[in-house]
């Protein structure tokens, strides 16, 4: 019985086949969740939005799931601390007239948005605003 002889560059060959091969799948596997949000850590970003007025500074209460603090965003600055029943209330300003906002470090991006509700503003000047049904608070998950 004879055994055939395998020349040591067609080894060579087939190994770098299998390799490409191996490469393209891992790399279908990478790709296949296109489009779709990974489970992970995130960011939150909440900004306010008013007609006829500028929002200086707010106070808001947020609940929800996997907060993990607060953190000014752009030219404003925000404070926030743990409530003891759970949420957390946070103080953000503007210093430069622009509309406060700020980002909220989230455990999971994918978790339900954090709900926020605006008690007291006020503005440029800090006047408060009278109550504040013309301020809409925006809460969105950033990319």
């Amino acid at each position: 019985m004879t055994v055939p002889v395998v020349s040591n560059g067609w080894r060579r060959r087939a190994t770098e086949v299998i390799g490409c091969l191996v490469g393209i799948v891992l790399l279908g596997w990478g790709t296949s969740g296109c489009g779709e949000e990974v489970a992970g850590p995130g960011h939150v970003r909440v900004s306010f939005e008013s007609q006829g007025v500028e929002v200086g500074a707010a106070l808001v209460e947020l609940t929800g799931e996997g907060i993990l603090g607060v953190e000014g965003a752009g030219a404003s600055r925000a404070v926030g601390f743990e409530l003891p029943g759970g949420g957390w209330r946070v103080v953000v300003t503007s210093r430069t007239g622009e509309p406060p906002s700020f980002r909220i470090p989230v455990v999971d991006r994918r978790a339900p948005l954090p709900v926020g509700v605006l008690i007291q503003a006020v503005d440029v000047q800090n006047r408060p605003l009278a109550g504040t049904g013309g301020i809409r608070m925006l809460v969105q998950r950033e990319e």
